[in-house]
């Protein structure tokens, strides 16, 4: 019993921790699942990824930040605002994808970013 609430005390306090401070967009929390952003779809406002798969496809474009924590995170497309990544595998497309803010990323990074052959980057 107390190891369940003590879990469920942390999980709320990371919640808090990684939700968007200053903004007033709504923000879309995804827990779980598969998730993709189509070519020519635009979605508006944060979002706050919880152990999901989401792939941000050539096209697709996301107009806010995105916090990741122990999910998949693939970036073709463009998303306007900082992408953090704790303890996520983040896969960034730099031949097609546009990020406009900054990649922060904290834990295990397991993919490597595609980047061209002429740049291989070793972490």
């Amino acid at each position: 019993m107390r190891a369940t609430i003590l879990i469920s005390v942390l999980f709320l306090a990371l919640l808090g921790l990684f939700a968007p401070k200053t903004s007033t967009r709504p923000a879309a929390i995804l827990i779980g699942g598969e998730y993709t952003v189509q070519a020519g779809e635009t979605r508006s406002g944060d979002m706050f990824l919880l152990f999901a798969q989401v792939k941000i496809a050539e096209g697709g474009q996301v107009a806010g930040n995105i916090q990741v924590f122990g999910s998949v995170l693939e970036v073709s497309g463009h998303v306007s605002g900082d992408i953090q990544a704790y303890g996520s595998d983040l896969s960034v497309d730099t031949l097609a994808a546009q990020v406009d803010g900054t990649i922060n990323t904290l834990g295990s990074l397991r993919g490597l970013p595609k980047f061209p052959s002429f740049l291989l980057v070793i972490s």
